[in-house]
């Protein structure tokens, strides 16, 4: 149950970054933008799906960097 569970998850995060990828492709540059961002896409969703503590870990980070920057110019 628990496998059948992730791969449901894992399948939804790639294709959704896929089509995101794949839409701001077309609204930005017609066919060639929607499969070059839509290729990037599903690459940058593969690699969420693959490490997705790694990309947690460098978000969390990232959001902590900007609140302490934030909290330093207020």
């Amino acid at each position: 149950m628990r496998e059948t569970f992730l791969f449901i998850v894992r399948v939804t995060v790639v294709c959704a970054a896929t089509a995101f990828g794949a839409l701001l492709g077309w609204q930005g540059h017609g066919w060639d933008g929607a499969l070059g961002f839509g290729v990037v896409g599903f690459g940058a969703g593969s690699a969420f799906v693959a490490f997705p503590g790694f990309w947690l870990d460098l978000l969390g980070s990232l959001c902590l960097d900007l609140l302490r920057f934030l909290w330093e110019v207020v």
